[in-house]
């Protein structure tokens, strides 16, 4: 990967951690409680809001496969987080987040975790 497309990731990197973010933060919200007053969730959802027509003019750019399947499936995370996000807003549970789109250095992490074994009761 060349040096544009490699700074290109790394700058999706950020996106996609604020989508993650954005997540466990709605998983922890109740939807009977008033959305906007959850300040740190609100803004979060707005970054993410903003690189939405970012990601859609990037993709058609790209000469970069690896990177341009990267920008889809984070676009797609993109959507189900601002879906998720809408549902808790109209006081509705959000369907569980489905994450398609994962760095290399998580699945490397991943990988390199020992199994934990059952502890005997």
């Amino acid at each position: 990967m060349d040096e544009k497309h490699s700074k290109l990731k790394g700058q999706l990197d950020v996106v996609l951690e604020n989508i993650v973010l954005a997540n466990e933060m709605i998983d922890g919200c109740d939807p009977r409680d008033d959305v906007n007053e959850n300040e740190p969730l609100v803004d979060v959802v707005n970054s993410i809001k903003n690189m939405e027509s970012k990601l859609e003019n990037i993709v058609f750019k790209l000469k970069n496969e690896e990177v341009m399947n990267y920008l889809l499936k984070l676009n797609d995370d993109l959507k189900q987080t601002l879906n998720r996000y809408s549902r808790l807003k109209k006081g509705t549970w959000p369907a569980k987040f489905n994450r398609t789109c994962i760095r290399e250095e998580d699945v490397k992490k991943l990988q390199s975790q020992k199994p934990v074994s059952p502890q005997k009761v």
